[in-house]
């Protein structure tokens, strides 16, 4: 888990209920912006995707053992949900358009040569029993 995840969390702790909520959001823009930026690299959208579970799951833990206010946690914890769908959801895309698709692409031409190929060799092989 990162060191940013545990210093957001325990840092809203100590802010306390009026300023927690404020932290909390310019630290979900900050790595808003750190994930548009990351788009084409699969390592940080995977990085911060595993971050904001594990965020969303401190807050969680927080609001349980009421080391948080309530309402902080209430306050955060959608958004955090949000923005960990959207990194969830770029990773997919990112493996779809970027792995899976050129893969099966490349691999369609050369299948279709071996069936072609296959099929020649068959007629002919019918045309000389003849």
């Amino acid at each position: 888990m990162c060191a940013c995840v545990c210093v957001c969390v325990s840092s809203q702790v100590c802010l306390g209920p009026q300023q927690a909520p404020v932290f909390g959001l310019h630290v979900l823009r900050l790595i808003s912006a750190q994930v548009d930026c990351s788009l084409t690299d699969l390592g940080t959208l995977a990085f911060w995707w595993s971050n904001l579970a594990h965020m969303r799951a401190l807050l969680y833990q927080c609001k349980a053992n009421l080391t948080m206010p309530s309402g902080v946690c209430d306050s955060l914890l959608p958004q955090v949900g949000v923005l960990e769908r959207q990194v969830f959801d770029y990773v997919v895309q990112y493996l779809w358009e970027g792995v899976l698709l050129p893969t099966v692409t490349e691999a369609a031409p050369i299948a279709t040569r071996a069936s072609a190929a296959t099929t020649a060799n068959k007629r002919t092989q019918q045309v000389s029993t003849r």
